[in-house]
């Protein structure tokens, strides 16, 4: 069962009335206040992700508007003992006949503020997403050119375009035009950079055949090794300089290989013990692209 824990900062004077509105609640049991300085307060509630979002859009609405009013959500990775687990849900939001208020209905999804603080870093433009488009974009034409599909697939998996339009989604379903202008703004460098790299790749192409054609002229064997490679005329050097490349290529994810780890299983945690996530992960793309393109 994941966790949540919503803590709310609010002005003591309101804090008799956040802490009513909690109680009335009938499914939030785990409920913690206490005083802090400059006249603020801080409420906290543990409960289920299902139910997070429900819960704070009843105290945005009551206390959206209140000064010094801020709530922050926090993912809890396990509370000893465990809350207990309700299996009852409201059928809809039915209103408080006392003050009013709308008792929460539950979904079985994780809230609306996770889902945008998730997704909207995905709309956020940087060197690292530049140069993981130029190579996916060049892998992709790699294997284009050898007909090899597996190498476009995996191009497709190195790009990192999914991020920005997950995000433009959310923006447009939202309504939410900051999101939408900064997704479209990712997508488009990220599409022209795919482009120019294309460009310049088939234009080197070309300029290799037009001079491979100029060279062999109707020798079509001698073009097609010239162009493509001939395993037959591989050497002893070139297949050890690829096997020293593949081995250089090993030994260097072996020494990013804790990192990469720590941030798969928690960019949080690895951010916290130094690590940068997003350097070792372009590292990581970047080896996968050299092996593939070898």
């Amino acid at each position: 069962m994941a966790l949540r824990l919503i803590e709310i900062i609010i002005p003591e004077q309101n804090l008799d009335q956040l802490t009513r509105l909690l109680e009335e609640q009938e499914e939030l049991r785990d409920v913690w206040t206490d005083p802090l300085t400059a006249g603020q307060s801080r409420a906290r509630v543990l409960i289920q992700a299902n139910r997070t979002e429900a819960v704070t859009d009843l105290v945005r609405q009551r206390f959206g508007n209140t000064e010094g009013f801020r709530m922050m959500l926090f993912a809890v990775e396990a509370a000893v003992p465990m809350p207990e687990e309700e299996d009852g849900r409201e059928a809809a939001a039915t209103p408080d006949p006392v003050n009013g208020a709308k008792k929460p209905r539950f979904s079985d999804r994780v809230s609306r503020e996770e889902l945008y603080a998730d997704v909207s870093s995905g709309a956020n433009l940087s060197y690292v997403y530049v140069v993981m488009v130029a190579l996916s974009a060049i892998v992709a034409a790699i294997g284009l050119i050898r007909d090899n599909v597996a190498v476009v697939v995996g191009a497709m998996v190195i790009a990192p375009l999914l991020g920005p339009n997950v995000s433009l989604a959310l923006g447009t379903t939202l309504g939410d035009i900051p999101l939408t202008l900064r997704s479209l703004k990712t997508n488009i460098i990220g599409v022209a950079t795919a482009f120019v790299i294309a460009v310049i790749v088939g234009a080197m192409f070309t300029l290799a055949l037009a001079i491979g054609i100029l060279l062999y002229g109707d020798n079509l064997d001698a073009l097609e090794a010239a162009l493509f490679g001939d395993i037959s005329q591989v050497t002893v050097l070139s297949t050890a300089a690829a096997t020293i490349v593949c081995v250089a290529a090993i030994v260097l994810t072996k020494f990013i290989y804790d990192k990469l780890v720590l941030a798969m299983i928690s960019e949080d945690l690895a951010i916290s013990k130094g690590i940068k996530v997003a350097r070792v992960n372009l590292l990581y793309l970047f080896l996968v692209s050299v092996v593939v393109a070898i």
